[in-house]
Order: C-alpha cells, then sequence, then structure tokens
C-alpha cells in the first residue's frame, strides 16, 4: 500500500491526561490515544501530515489539541478547535499562530443559519474554514443550501454521515453530491461505519466514494478519524486497511493525490 507523498490525515483526536485536562461531563475518551501513539500510527501508514480536530470531550478547552500539534509539530500538524462566540480577533490570531486552521461545530449543535453566519465571520477574517457534520445526515438535505451561502469554505465530515439506505439514491447523498459539483464544499472521506456497518467492504459507502470522485475529486479529503471515539472499545477499523480500500475504490493516482495531499495542502499548508 502507497500513499501519495505529503499525504494528510485530515480528521483525528487525541486525547491527554484527565488530571491535566478535565472532560465535559457525559462525553467519551479513548484512553492511550495520545500525540505520541497517533504519532507511531501515522508513521506505519505512511502519513507526513495531520489535523488533529478538537474532540467533544474537551469542549471550548483546546489545550489538549494544540498540545498534540506542538508535540507533533507545525511542520507536519495542524489544528481544527472549537471556540466561543465572543472570541476577541487577537486570541483568534494566537491560536492561528499554534496551528489553528479552522472551527468545528460539534454534531451535537443545532445549525441554525444564525450560528452558521457567527461561525463564519469568526472564520473568514484568518483565512479558515468551518467543519461539521450533522448526527443524522438526512438533514443535509435542508442544511446544504445555507452552508453553500457561507463565505468560507465547509467540510462536512464523515461522508456526511448518510445513513445506508438507499446507497445513491438517498436523498440526502442526491443533494450532497449536488453541492460538491458547485466547488463550495468539501466532503471528508472518513469514518464510513456510519453510514455501514463496521467492516470492510462497504458496498454502499464505496459507491457513493466513486460518485463523489468522479463529480469533484479537488473538493474531496481523506481522514482516518482516529481513535474513533464514537466506536465501542474494541472494533476500531484498522487505518492501513481502511486505506487500502480507498484506494481500491478510486484506482487513479491523479485522484488519489488530490483526495489524500494536494486538497489538504490547500486547506491547512499553504501558508
Amino acid at each position: 500500500m502507497l500513499v501519495p507523498r505529503l499525504a494528510c490525515d485530515t480528521h483525528a483526536h487525541c486525547y491527554g491526561d484527565p488530571a491535566r485536562f478535565p472532560v465535559q461531563p457525559g462525553t467519551v475518551t479513548v484512553p492511550g490515544a495520545d500525540a505520541a501513539t497517533y504519532g507511531a500510527m501515522l508513521a506505519a501508514n505512511h502519513i507526513e501530515r495531520c489535523v488533529i480536530v478538537q474532540p467533544t470531550a474537551y469542549g471550548l478547552d483546546n489545550r489538549c489539541t494544540l498540545e498534540a500539534v506542538r508535540h507533533l509539530g507545525l511542520e507536519r500538524a495542524r489544528a481544527v478547535a472549537v471556540i466561543a462566540p465572543d472570541l476577541p480577533l487577537e486570541t483568534r490570531q494566537t491560536l492561528a499562530a499554534s496551528g489553528v486552521r479552522g472551527l468545528r461545530l460539534f454534531p451535537s449543535v443545532s445549525l441554525s443559519p444564525e450560528l452558521l453566519c457567527s461561525v463564519a465571520a469568526q472564520a473568514a477574517p484568518l483565512g479558515w474554514h468551518i467543519i461539521l457534520q450533522p448526527e443524522d445526515g438526512s438533514a443535509l438535505t435542508e442544511l446544504l443550501p445555507a452552508l453553500c451561502d457561507l463565505p468560507v469554505p465547509v467540510v462536512i465530515d464523515h461522508l456526511g454521515r448518510i445513513p445506508a439506505a438507499e446507497g445513491l439514491t438517498h436523498p440526502a447523498f442526491v443533494a450532497l453530491l449536488a453541492a460538491l459539483e458547485t466547488g463550495r464544499i468539501y466532503v471528508k472521506i472518513s469514518a464510513p461505519y456510519h453510514g455501514e456497518p463496521v467492516g470492510l467492504p462497504y458496498p454502499r459507502q464505496a459507491g457513493r466514494v466513486r460518485a463523489l470522485a468522479a463529480a469533484r475529486p479537488d473538493r474531496l479529503l481523506w481522514a482516518s478519524n482516529w481513535p474513533h471515539p464514537s466506536l465501542q472499545p474494541g472494533i476500531a477499523p484498522d487505518t492501513g486497511a481502511e486505506i487500502a480500500w480507498l484506494l481500491e475504490c478510486v484506482p487513479d493516482a491523479e485522484i488519489q493525490e488530490l483526495i489524500f495531499t494536494r486538497n489538504a495542502t490547500r486547506l491547512y499548508f499553504s501558508d
């Protein structure tokens, strides 16, 4: 299995000592999923760059995520943060200097037009983007027009978390494909188990990946979703096998380079 040079994992989470990084009540962490362990996984799979995404467990406290970026080094790591709506520009600029390149909206948040516009206003002055995933991907059918109108790039996580039923004809996937074709959004090819039961070869998701790649390969990103905090312990998929699955779905070398390297470079490493 060979991934393109400077391949980037655009969505992973790192967790630290709970005595230093207290978690939000009712949230999940993954023991042993620290930056050093994550770095070893990247090395084993020849992934040279990464993006650490603020996990739900830490709420607005981005310290653990930023520490992971420092451990891995700014030459190969960036971050996506979650911030308060009134965070001053000077503080956001400090976050940018620490490697932040985007803002996350948690799946549990109600994605109203007002909230989307507010977060876009925070992101725009710094050239950041927004990432989000609905808890139920069926909601994308109505949400996507508002997302396409925002003045910043929008990244839809985990293939939109659209249920597997109906495959390519699911109304939310039809809407996602149409939105992708406008060039106004990006889609992460990640966590295909959100659309189908855990385990390869994800036949419905494979068809969707091929359709997305045929439409706008310049708007697709790969991500591991390591260490898979939404899954039960002991059933997390093997990253190498997930990469091999994607390479088989999209065998064209130029498209692979877009998905693994060039699109991520545009969003995260162009400065």
